[in-house]
Formats: C-alpha cells, structure tokens, sequence
C-alpha cells in the first residue's frame, strides 16, 4: 500500500509539473553534503583508523528545471548524483546512486518549504584494487523529501533536505535505510 501510494503521488507530480501551464522559468544547480542511514561497509586505514560509508551519506550534485504555478508556488525536477567513497591505501569504495527528484515548493519572501518524491536510479557499493571482491548492487528506490530553503542574495539560497528512503539488495535478502539529513547550496540560473 505505501509503495502504490508513493508511485501514485510521484506521477502525479511530475505530470502537473509537466503539462502545467506555467513556463520552465529558470535552472537550479545543488551541491549537498549529507549524513544518514545504515552503515554499509567498514573498511580499516592504514594508520588503524576505520572508515565507513552509510546508506544516507555522502556529496550530491543535482542539476533541472524550476516552473513557476504562482507567486507563492513553483515546481522543482532535478536529476543528479549522490556518492560517498572510502579511500585506504590500496583499497577504495564507493556507494553511488543516481537521485531524480520532483518537489513542489511554497515559497515566502525569504524562504521556500518543499515536499516530493525521490526515485534513485542503479544504487550500487563497488569496490576496487584491493576491495574488487566488494560488489552489492541494489533495486531502485522510491522516497519522500521535505525541505526547506533560505535567500541568501539575489539567485542564490541554502537549505536544509531530508531524505527518507530504503535501498533494498537486487537479491532482497537486504533492507537498509537510506534516510539522511543534508545541507544544500543552490545556484537559481
């Protein structure tokens, strides 16, 4: 039931984003850092210490249009990256997933308040050198965000994104929460 409902919301967003008959009015560029979610993998350094990748973590890079309905209402759809890797001498991995995200934003003088949908394409832990034994790939995955973003100047803003999401492995033998709390620096072009 949660699943229908989310596919239904999500379609229902992009296709009012889509055939509205407001104009595409700008691009947004996001660069975020993000914390969250399960821990994937612990991989030790060299020196002793250890270092980790969880599901939530790490940078994202997010790139789309921006549709004005009104004054106080917009629409967002991004497509981008999210990825976290742990470097140790001859061992490296990575957890990358590909984001595509639609929110509908409420948007004050000073601020915006957005709600949507996330759908991450291909997530997948890889590792390399050392780590090429390291390899679980996971099953595309819907999500919620709420977010909330501040005018810094004239094209520019920062935010606060939460994420809630679930990856679960392409065998299903597996669930880990992806949820993650994250800080955003938005160009508006």
């Amino acid at each position: 039931m949660k699943t229908r409902v989310i596919y239904i919301s999500s379609l229902l967003l992009v296709l009012s984003l889509a055939y509205s008959q407001a104009a595409w009015s700008d691009m947004i560029i996001e660069a975020g850092f993000h914390l969250g979610g399960d821990e994937l993998i612990q991989e030790p350094y060299s020196n002793g210490e250890t270092g980790s990748i969880k599901a939530g973590n790490m940078f994202s890079f997010d790139f789309g249009p921006l549709k004005q309905f009104s004054e106080q209402f917009e629409g967002q759809l991004s497509l981008g990256i999210k990825s976290d890797v742990i470097y140790s001498g001859d061992v490296e991995v990575s957890w990358i997933r590909y984001p595509l995200n639609t929110l509908l934003f409420y948007r004050a003088e000073k601020y915006r308040l957005g709600l949507g949908v996330t759908y991450h394409f291909s997530p997948k832990l890889k590792g390399g050198d050392f780590a090429s034994n390291i390899s679980q790939s996971y099953k595309n995955a819907f999500g919620t965000l709420l977010e909330i973003d501040f005018n810094l100047k004239s094209g520019f803003m920062w935010g606060l994104r939460y994420t809630r999401i679930e990856y679960e492995t392409t065998q299903g033998d597996r669930v880990v929460d992806g949820n993650s709390l994250g800080i955003l620096i938005i160009a508006q072009l």
